[in-house]
């Protein structure tokens, strides 16, 4: 049975139980994760004694309640034992309008206009290196050589320089983007790092300037390309061919997944490409439940 209980009502060892257990492989569904990103507002649908979990971020607005997927989560759904279209038909009717992006491992069966497929891009890294550098696209490779003239370097750096650096250059273009979330950011990093899971890295210029950089997490074999940032001057070097490079010689032969997470930005997809990602897609399940004049008004 599926049962619908409220934040308050979850046995958190029992739910981070069974994300750990899933065969997912995703860190986004651990309550501590959902506690920052949704701010302790989601609550949670449960398989019988925790044998398969689905999250619930919620908010309200103009009386009504909402479903909603946060910022920095990439995918939800539904954790272990898993069927999804169970678990999204059991989603309780007081939530008038849902969007959620499912997981990787959730198969839907149905074909519905509320499914859309989303791109994610991975990069298997079980062989040895110079057999995935044989897969590299030419323009990834000219643009790798191309930084050796740089005399580049990767050395640990902070986030708090990573996120100023993605202000001042992404950041201007993403307008929904607000203070609040990047201090969410923030936190969620601080708490990736404080529970060994994430590593931050800059690029550096021949004089020692922060040139960018990112931040992995890394959850079983899966290492996440969670967030990164280069500044105008390390576009020009190449900086983060060099990143990428690097990371991969580093986690070559030794059964890593590298996640690239995303991207449904055809530009950014051709650049994940380029280093021989192959597509590990997800679906997002929309379903909009608001009265008719507010529904239009949603759309």
């Amino acid at each position: 049975m599926i049962r619908y209980l409220e934040h308050k009502e979850i046995d958190k060892t029992k739910w981070d139980t069974c994300v750990e257990n899933s065969a997912q492989l995703l860190p986004y569904g651990f309550s501590w994760f959902l506690d920052i990103v949704a701010e302790k507002k989601w609550n949670g649908l449960v398989l019988n004694d925790y044998e398969g979990v689905m999250p619930l971020p919620f908010k309200k607005k103009i009386g009504f309640s909402f479903i909603y997927q946060p910022f920095f989560t990439q995918q939800l759904g539904v954790f272990g034992k898993a069927n999804a279209e169970k678990f999204i038909a059991a989603i309780p009717p007081k939530f008038k309008h849902i969007h959620t992006n499912l997981n990787w491992k959730n198969s839907m069966v149905i074909n519905s206009p509320r499914l859309k497929e989303q791109t994610n891009l991975v990069l298997e890294l079980d062989e040895d290196f110079e057999k995935i550098r044989k897969n590299f696209s030419e323009n990834c490779t000219r643009n790798i050589k191309k930084t050796e003239k740089h005399f580049l370097t990767l050395n640990n750096c902070s986030s708090k320089d990573l996120i100023s650096i993605f202000k001042s250059t992404r950041g201007k273009e993403i307008a929904h983007l607000k203070k609040e979330n990047y201090a969410v950011l923030q936190k969620l990093i601080a708490e990736f790092e404080r529970r060994k899971m994430a590593r931050v890295q800059g690029v550096f210029s021949k004089q020692n300037e922060l040139l960018g950089g990112a931040v992995i997490v890394k959850y079983k074999s899966r290492n996440i390309f969670f967030f990164s940032a280069l500044s105008e001057e390390g576009k020009k070097q190449g900086g983060i061919f060099f990143f990428l490079l690097n990371l991969i010689k580093e986690l070559s032969a030794k059964n890593n997944l590298l996640d690239f997470e995303g991207s449904n930005n055809a530009q950014l997809a051709r650049f994940y490409r380029g280093f021989g990602a192959t597509e590990q897609n997800y679906t997002s399940y929309t379903n909009n439940r608001l009265p008719l004049l507010l529904k239009q008004l949603k759309k």
